[in-house]
């Protein structure tokens, strides 16, 4: 039993469902999608991810010095995935993603998704593109699509809940950062507009007015073709009844608080990566060590520009002939080096000398980068017959923040009896995307085999 194995016994399932490995365009998957195949899917889901499994022993396992693995740490949603994990396979040899669908085992009976799709299809349809973009990257082994043990012990979850509270309870609320507040609010509006996409207009006006008794009606007038305009940029469309009494549910998933995303990194030797600012600002006021005072410039500020304009399916081939690695072994040595070294003891010289390799290995890339696209415009590879871009964002990998992990996090392991794949503390990495806009996969068939 693996996960990957699960996840090719899901993919089945959605095959067999949605016609997902027959059909061509999302237009003509979004018609196969009904509330009955819906609800049996998460029913499916229950059966093939059940209560027996052990999952701690299913989760990949690395040596930080042999395989640099990562665990993404942000928004699970499908219209913005593959922007996180396409580029930032060029860092790292394996990425480590949490599946997105809620198990109806571990949900409140009254909002089970078997007996109440309604509630959930808004997510679901998510659930649905992020599964389907990412497909390929899962079989090729690149992407660990895995479900956390913490999940599934109500116990442990509770564990890790106190410990986050214990530490914003000690360090602050990051929302009150005007940085944050701001990317919070685009988030929360954009999940806004997804969730009344769909609505004839007479239902839409009602429930904006309803929602925003304050607005005037320009202001609504502004909402409602904000609403439609996202519509046109969803790749599947849902025309399904609401019912408007139970209503429906708006969900913001990115895999756990830092304390459980710790954990899972030293159950896989594994560090963390975020694109957001609202675990990023949690980081730093995490940050106690000096040792992060002289490290932090390691790879500040550095742009790495692969992939700008590239499509997904060329992305993923540049994985697989194992292109561009000379970064990848650069921040394996400094994986390594953060695992075997002691924080307070370690050199400014020798950060030096790591920050230096660094900047050679992506000087280095860039020429190999700069023959890998002259080659494929020349067969065409790229430019205006791809259609699967990704949205041009200059990635620049700021400080690498990590922080002792905390006693408690410690304890769970002693309790569990759960090996740690880490000699120290894992870190995180913020990676500065300076476009976040949603990159869809226009062509189905590059997402599929």
């Amino acid at each position: 039993m693996s996960f990957l194995n699960l996840n090719k016994q899901f993919y089945n399932v959605l095959d067999e469902l949605f016609q997902i490995n027959k059909l061509r365009s999302w237009e003509e998957i979004s018609k196969t999608i009904t509330l009955e195949k819906i609800s049996k899917t998460y029913e499916e889901y229950s059966k093939i991810f059940n209560n027996t499994i052990d999952r701690a022993s299913l989760l990949p396992k690395n040596n930080p010095s042999e395989k640099l693995t990562s665990i993404f740490h942000g928004d699970l949603d499908g219209t913005t995935i593959i922007n996180n994990i396409a580029r930032h396979s060029c860092y790292t040899d394996e990425i480590i993603v949490l599946h997105p669908l809620q198990n109806p085992l571990i949900t409140n009976p009254k909002m089970n998704p078997i007996e109440f799709p309604g509630l959930w299809q808004r997510d679901f349809i998510n659930s649905l593109y992020f599964y389907i973009v990412i497909r390929k990257w899962v079989v090729s082994g690149i992407v660990h699509l895995i479900q956390s043990p913490i999940d599934y012990d109500y116990n442990a979850t509770r564990y890790f809940w106190d410990l986050a509270k214990r530490r914003v309870s000690d360090r602050g609320f990051v929302i009150e950062d005007e940085e944050v507040k701001q990317e919070q609010e685009l988030k929360l509006f954009q999940n806004f507009k997804y969730t009344l996409a769909g609505l004839s207009d007479e239902i839409l006006i009602f429930n904006l007015k309803k929602l925003m008794p304050e607005k005037s009606d320009d202001e609504i007038d502004y909402f409602f073709k904000e609403i439609r305009q996202s519509e046109d940029s969803l790749p599947l469309k849902l025309d399904l009844p609401y019912n408007l009494k139970d209503g429906i549910l708006n969900l913001n998933k990115n895999g756990g608080n830092l304390e459980h995303i710790d954990a899972l990194c030293e159950m896989t030797g594994s560090y963390s990566f975020t694109t957001e600012k609202i675990i990023k600002r949690q980081l730093e006021l995490r940050g106690t060590n000096s040792y992060w005072t002289k490290f932090s410039t390691l790879h500040s500020g550095i742009n790495l520009n692969y992939l700008n304009g590239v499509d997904v399916s060329f992305a993923l081939q540049i994985r697989e002939e194992d292109r561009l690695a000379g970064v990848r072994r650069s921040l394996r040595e400094i994986s390594t080096t953060i695992d075997s070294t002691d924080f307070n003891n370690i050199k400014e010289t020798d950060i030096l000398a790591l920050n230096d390799n660094f900047k050679e290995a992506v000087k280095s890339s860039e020429t190999e980068w700069e023959k890998i696209n002259s080659d494929a415009k020349k067969h065409n590879i790229l430019g205006a017959v791809a259609t699967a871009f990704i949205t041009e964002p200059t990635s620049i990998i700021v400080p690498a923040i990590s922080l002792a992990s905390s006693i408690g996090i410690s304890e769970y392991f002693k309790q569990k009896g759960i090996k740690r794949y880490r000699n120290s503390n894992p870190f995180s990495v913020y990676v500065d995307l300076k476009n976040k806009k949603p990159s869809f996969l226009t062509d189905l068939k590059k997402c599929i085999f």
